[in-house]
């Protein structure tokens, strides 16, 4: 069994560290042997900011980890969602009869937000038109 535990970086930062404590015990508990094969495991995705992968050190280091890094990315990949927030707001426009202001205002706010991703942006387009 593979518990997925995605975007650990968007959780409130109590709930993270408690959670990040409990993988720590279940990893150390003296039960657990790394040699034996457990049925249970975790896959974590995050950011890699400093206080979350210090979490991690508590977590024995003889067990199996990959590191993906994806940092070199974050460029590339904010300046395609800039892209997708473009077009998205220009078919706004276009189907809701949105004044240019108010258009460019739009645009504005979704390209000033910080931390901006796929799925971001996506439920964001999806609350506006809902609005």
């Amino acid at each position: 069994m593979i518990c997925v535990l995605d975007a650990l970086d968007e959780c409130q930062e109590d709930g993270r560290n408690r959670l990040l404590k409990l993988l720590s015990t279940f990893y150390s508990q003296s039960s657990f042997k790394p040699s034996r094969r457990s049925s249970l495991k975790f896959l974590v995705t995050s950011r890699p900011y400093d206080e979350i992968e210090s979490g991690f050190r508590d977590i024995p280091s003889n067990l199996p980890t990959i590191r993906l890094s994806g940092e070199k990315e974050n460029d590339q990949i904010h300046n395609e969602i800039d892209l997708v927030i473009r077009k998205r707001v220009e078919a706004l426009a276009s189907n809701n009869q949105l004044t240019d202001r108010t258009t460019k205002a739009l645009e504005q706010w979704l390209l000033g937000m910080e931390h901006r991703t796929y799925l971001w942006l996506h439920l964001a387009i999806r609350g506006i038109e809902e609005t």
